[in-house]
C-alpha cells in the first residue's frame, strides 16, 4: 500500500491511500493464465507453432464423424486447442496484447519469471516437473483437467451473435455453434469475415479467428 502526505505547517498528516492489492492480484492472474498456456507447449515454440502442432495431430475426421466419435474416442488434441485459445482470448481481452501468437516458450517463461512472487526457481520447477519421476502421473491428471474443462465448455449451450460491420448497432442471432459453422463454411461471412461473440459477452472478434468446429 502506498501513502502520500501532505505537509503543513503543523506537521506531517496522512491524506491519501493507493491500494496495490488489486493490481498484484491481476498480476498474479495473468501469470497463471501464463502458466497454463506454458504447459500447452514445447521448448522454442511459438504459441501459433503449438496450435499448428495439436491442429496436425489429431485424428483427421470430418466435422460430422468427429460429433458421432466424441463419446468414444476423445479428441485430446482437441480439447487442448479449445483450452489454449480461451487462454489466448482471455489475453486479448485483459491485456489487448496482440503479440500473444508470436510469444515463444522462453519468452513466456520470461514473463512469468518476472511476475512478482514468482521466481526464476519457480519457473524451472515448472519446466523441470516434465523429467520427474511421475511425470506420467501428472500428464495423465493434466489430460483429464483440459477434457474436463472442454466438455464443461462444449456442454453448454454455446449461443452466438454477429454484426456485419463494427459499426453496426443491431447484431444478427442469436445462433448455436452448428449454424456458425454452417455459415463461416459456405462462405456467408465473406473474405474478411463478420465480428462475432458468444451472448452475453462484450467483445467482438472477427470470425476469422474462431474455429467454430473446436466448440462442437
Amino acid at each position: 500500500m502506498d501513502i502520500f502526505f501532505q505537509i503543513d505547517e503543523n506537521g506531517v498528516k496522512k491524506c491519501d491511500e493507493k491500494d496495490d492489492v488489486i493490481p498484484a492480484t491481476k498480476e498474479s492472474n495473468m501469470c497463471n493464465i501464463y502458466i497454463q498456456i506454458l504447459q500447452c507447449m514445447e521448448k522454442s515454440e511459438t504459441v501459433s507453432q503449438t496450435l499448428r502442432r495439436l491442429d496436425k495431430n489429431r485424428k483427421k475426421m470430418g466435422t460430422a464423424e468427429r460429433l458421432k466419435h466424441k463419446k468414444s474416442m476423445p479428441d485430446v488434441n482437441g480439447d487442448t486447442i479449445l483450452k489454449l485459445t480461451g487462454l489466448i482470448n482471455h489475453i486479448l481481452t485483459e491485456t489487448g496484447n496482440m503479440d500473444v501468437y508470436d510469444m515463444s516458450y522462453e519468452s513466456i517463461e520470461s514473463v512469468i519469471g518476472s511476475t512478482p512472487g514468482s521466481s526464476k526457481t519457480e519457473v524451472s520447477n515448472l519446466s523441470l516437473d516434465m523429467y520427474s519421476d511421475d511425470f506420467d502421473s501428472k500428464e495423465h491428471n493434466s489430460k483429464l483437467n483440459i477434457s474436463k474443462y472442454a466438455k464443461t465448455v462444449q456442454g453448454a449451450d454455446v449461443l452466438w451473435e454477429f454484426k456485419r460491420l463494427q459499426t453496426d448497432v443491431n447484431c444478427e442471432g442469436p445462433y448455436n455453434t452448428t449454424k456458425m459453422y454452417e455459415l463461416s463454411s459456405k462462405g456467408e461471412f465473406g473474405r474478411n469475415g463478420v465480428y462475432v461473440r458468444k451472448v452475453g459477452e462484450e467483445k467482438f472478434y472477427n470470425s476469422r479467428r474462431i474455429h467454430f468446429d473446436l466448440y462442437l
